[in-house]
């Protein structure tokens, strides 16, 4: 098994959406199984995701899932880390013409 995490508005594929509470999903381990075909095996589309950590560290959806008891926090792309910004320009999660598309959504 591995265990999900979700954050924000990812929220509401879980059983439990509180917000005070963990929003989880236990799943089981596929052997070779990356974060772009958990998320599809989950009905959650890329286009929804932020970061992505695996064992509490930051993840693109082609990194392959390491072992079952993996832990994994999926955060909606509208929530940013708090970090100065060097880290979300850094990784490619955030750019100029993201920023500008939200902001004027």
């Amino acid at each position: 098994m591995i265990d999900i995490h979700l954050f924000g508005k990812l929220r509401k594929y879980a059983k439990n959406q509180n917000p005070t509470e963990d929003s989880r999903i236990d799943i089981e381990f596929i052997e070779g199984e990356t974060m772009g075909q958990l998320l599809e095996r989950l009905n959650i589309s890329s286009e929804e995701v932020g970061d992505v950590f695996v064992n509490h560290v930051v993840r693109n959806l082609e990194f392959a899932i390491p072992h079952a008891g993996s832990r994994i926090a999926i955060f909606d792309k509208t929530m940013y880390l708090l970090c100065g910004g060097q880290h979300l320009k850094g990784h490619g999660f955030i750019t100029n013409k993201r920023i500008n598309q939200e902001v004027s959504s």
